[in-house]
């Protein structure tokens, strides 16, 4: 049953739009951490989360709102919206296990 969420969840993301995944060969840039916010990973149930995809790179401008990455655990994927608006400074590296309220990334 696992299997048949997982693929009804990629065919639902591949209809919905083409984004395009991101592959990081640089994870932060230099910043001032007073004017940073943090985006941390949300509590739901307790799960552990892995960034299986992003949809945005360091130095990229984000709107509030806007899908940066894709959050998976062992029971459900979801699509994480940016909390804030800004310049993209730092990325946590994909496939990290992250508990909530650990950093996603930071924005400027």
């Amino acid at each position: 049953m696992n299997s048949l969420k997982r693929i009804l969840n990629w065919l639902t993301f591949h209809k919905k739009s083409n984004r395009k995944i991101v592959k990081h060969m640089v994870f932060e840039i230099p910043y001032d951490d007073k004017k940073t916010t943090d985006i941390l990973v949300p509590n739901i149930q307790n799960k552990r989360f892995k960034i299986s995809k992003w949809f945005v790179s360091v130095g990229d401008f984000i709107e509030k709102g806007q899908i940066i990455c894709e959050l998976e655990s062992d029971s459900i994927t979801l699509e994480f919206e940016s909390l804030a608006q800004g310049k993209l400074v730092y990325i946590t590296k994909s496939k990290e296990n992250l508990m909530a309220d650990k950093l996603i990334c930071k924005i400027e």
